[in-house]
């Protein structure tokens, strides 16, 4: 028995076609886009260049997409978007960065993924939220030239943890700029098979690979197996770091993403951070375009062991934070 061979998407054709072929915010489902289909890098490369960027405008480059506008618009836009952070994404890494959106938008019509149903805010919220981790890289690169030296570092010596990935952000858009060994994480198995089927249809399953577990039972046996981590607004910044330290290396990085945090969430992560053996070493803060928020970035590095032992039984970062032994300790002070 013969199998019929997956054809390749042809891009250019793709780049003309509306976005989307319902209404996500209305959920009007019509014909569906064809799905499945590969992005080779081969015919993704000059697709911005045959959307008219005209059609855009350079100051408010969201105004006019809607799920009906060509994809391409959506690429042309994410690289204008991109361009103003200093962030240089070439077509190939745009046209698989918006293929996994619209992936992911067609999938949340059937499986919660997203409360985030306008194309061109998830653009923003989702797709250049996630990239702005490249930018933090960037400071990365200059504690570390090991991992990031520019065109010369090897990237796939990056073991990269997405925590609580949910739809695939930030790890499936990093994964669509760099080679890193990205492992993408959440505790929801209908969010994980939905990442499996974007990983299969970009063909990013070569480096990137998916768990589906919690994070505590995770890294029982995965510790110390990540010089990189991500995460964004999963849960409070203390909470996040306790997830991390049992997995991040030795002088591996813990990079994490959140709007703008409470003084007390700053206090908690102040006090948990050291106790866990990460040293702040940056801060990063950006805004989104069109008034759509703010993002502070927290960069960590693991330089000493933890003070406490972890990881520790499923809930307890949440239900007894650690943070809580703080104010445990002024008392008996």
């Amino acid at each position: 028995m013969s199998l019929e061979m997956e054809q390749p998407l042809n891009v250019r054709a793709w780049a003309q076609k509306p976005f989307l072929s319902f209404d996500p915010e209305n959920r009007i489902t019509v014909d569906s886009l064809q799905a499945g289909t590969n992005v080779p890098p081969a015919q993704a490369s000059g697709v911005a260049r045959s959307c008219t960027e005209s059609q855009i405008s350079n100051n408010t480059p969201l105004l006019d997409l809607s799920y009906d506008s060509p994809a391409g618009d959506f690429v042309v836009a994410l690289m204008k978007l991109a361009s103003g952070f200093g962030i240089k994404l070439d077509s190939d890494a745009a046209v698989s960065v918006v293929r996994h959106l619209q992936l992911m938008l067609e999938k949340n019509a059937v499986t919660n993924l997203t409360s985030i149903r306008n194309p061109a805010r998830a653009l923003v919220l989702h797709s250049l939220d996630s990239l702005l981790f490249a930018k933090v890289f960037q400071e990365i690169s200059g504690l570390q030239p090991v991992f990031f030296n520019g065109a010369s570092a090897d990237f796939s010596r990056i073991s990269c943890l997405d925590m609580g990935t949910g739809g695939g952000f930030p790890g499936i858009p990093l994964a669509c700029v760099y080679p890193f060994q990205m492992t993408l994480l959440d505790s929801v198995g209908k969010k994980i098979a939905a990442c499996d089927s974007f990983i299969d249809t970009l063909h990013l399953s070569c480096h990137v690979h998916t768990v589906h577990m919690r994070l505590e039972d995770f890294a029982i046996d995965h510790k110390r197996c990540f010089n990189l981590i991500v995460a964004r607004a999963l849960a409070p910044l203390d909470v996040l770091t306790e997830y991390a330290e049992p997995l991040v290396s030795k002088d591996g990085f813990l990079v994490l993403s959140k709007g703008v945090p409470s003084v007390e969430e700053l206090d908690n992560v102040s006090y948990v951070s050291k106790l866990c053996g990460f040293e702040l070493v940056s801060r990063e803060t950006m805004e989104l375009p069109n008034s759509m928020g703010t993002r502070t970035f927290y960069i960590y590095k693991k330089v000493a062991n933890a003070g406490v032992k972890l990881p520790r039984k499923d809930g307890e970062a949440r239900k007894h934070p650690l943070a809580d032994r703080r104010h445990v300790s002024r008392e008996t002070d």
